[in-house]
């Protein structure tokens, strides 16, 4: 990210970039961001924050690519911005959707058991296999032990 600088605040990720002076806003956080990195290609981020996420995002876009959630009994689930999901053993009981109805309907929350067409590993396989698959990039001497 070389002239970008990622800022996490409130409830967005802020990418600041410093050579054009221009400002990408990343959206979905609920609570405060705690923590963020950068991946060594530059183009994923990574944030976590107070509402117990970790969350992946395009650097270049600011489009959210993954969101992890893992409870305290290392239960746990992963879900992309379509809704498609994945989950350890017991952490279906951590996912649920919610389907409107119109403005006259109250809305219906079904679990992710009911939902099997978005359980969809593949699809979290293949973002987890997109970010992974970055050349390795030499990181310079004088940053060595830094990061």
């Amino acid at each position: 990210m070389d002239g970008r600088i990622a800022l996490g605040t409130s409830n967005r990720l802020s990418i600041v970039d410093l050579t054009r002076g221009r400002r990408l806003t990343c959206f979905g956080h609920v609570g405060g961001i705690t923590q963020t990195a950068v991946h060594r290609s530059g183009e994923i981020l990574v944030s976590a924050g107070r509402d117990q996420t970790v969350r992946l995002w395009n650097a270049s876009s600011c489009e959210l690519l993954l969101t992890f959630f893992n409870d305290e009994e290392d239960e746990w689930v992963a879900w992309t911005p379509e809704g498609y999901y994945i989950h350890s053993k017991n952490g279906a009981k951590l996912l649920g959707f919610r389907i409107n109805r119109g403005a006259r309907q109250s809305p219906i929350v079904e679990s992710a058991e009911e939902m099997t067409t978005f359980h969809r590993p593949d699809r979290i396989r293949s973002i987890l296999e997109a970010v992974t698959a970055f050349p390795d990039q030499e990181v310079p001497a004088d940053t060595k032990g830094t990061r």
